[in-house]
């Protein structure tokens, strides 16, 4: 469209995509992993992150800023971490040693 609200392309298969999908998508990028309790989540927005031992019991929950945000768990498990900006989530997956 003109205004920009619809993005598509042409090929063997036909894919429509909506310009404001692209635009709410989080990038997050969860590094070390395994790691013995310190890590970074670097994301390309402002989102909310909650972290979840593997039992489903909510660990921690804040506030992240656009960048990279330290974070640090000290008991040893698999977490998962849940990043949202009320638009799109996406979930990682962090193992402490």
């Amino acid at each position: 469209c003109e205004d920009g609200s619809l993005l598509w392309t042409r090929g063997e298969n036909f894919q429509v995509t909506l310009a404001n999908e692209a635009l709410d998508a989080i990038n997050v990028r969860l590094y070390p992993n395994p790691t013995s309790g310190l890590f970074y989540l670097e994301l390309n927005r402002d989102a909310h992150a909650d972290v979840f031992s593997a039992n489903g019991t909510l660990m921690e929950s804040l506030d992240l800023k656009a960048g990279l945000n330290e974070m640090n768990l000290t008991q040893k498990g698999v977490y998962f971490v849940r990043v949202s900006n009320g638009k799109a989530s996406t979930v990682k997956r962090v193992v402490v040693r």
